[in-house]
């Protein structure tokens, strides 16, 4: 965690000025702006832990469009995707119908939510 931690700091630093600049657009008063950046820094350095492989993204998401049927073909087309990537989740949707699957790979195997999950309740890929 300590390369992850020390990355962060050096990404955070080399980006602080466009932090304070995007915050003040914001609030409009520079002591409200460096508050803002301040308490931004120190809850991602608190959830450092939490971070992820950034080679490896959460969710894919393929939208079609509404006239495109969601069939076998759509899927695989995704999965083909997620063999490169190996995302733990994979969302397809026209707009009309969405389906979501939750890839385990542990057990090599997967299964399909009957609904798409709010981004807090994703569980991640255990490494």
């Amino acid at each position: 965690m300590a390369n992850m931690y020390e990355e962060l700091t050096a990404y955070i630093t080399q980006n602080q000025n466009r932090y304070y600049r995007l915050a003040y657009s914001y609030v409009k008063e520079e002591q409200a702006a460096l508050d803002v950046v301040q308490n931004a820094v120190v809850r991602a350095l608190e959830h450092v832990g939490e971070l992820r492989n950034r080679d490896s993204p959460m969710v894919i998401v393929e939208y079609k469009a509404s006239s495109i049927v969601i069939s076998q073909s759509t899927f695989d087309q995704i999965v083909r995707y997620n063999m490169v990537l190996h995302a733990r989740y994979l969302i397809v949707s026209n707009g009309m119908n969405h389906y979501c699957c939750r890839i385990d790979y542990d057990n090599m195997s997967y299964d399909f939510l009957k609904e798409v999950p709010d981004y807090a309740d994703l569980e991640p890929i255990r490494q």
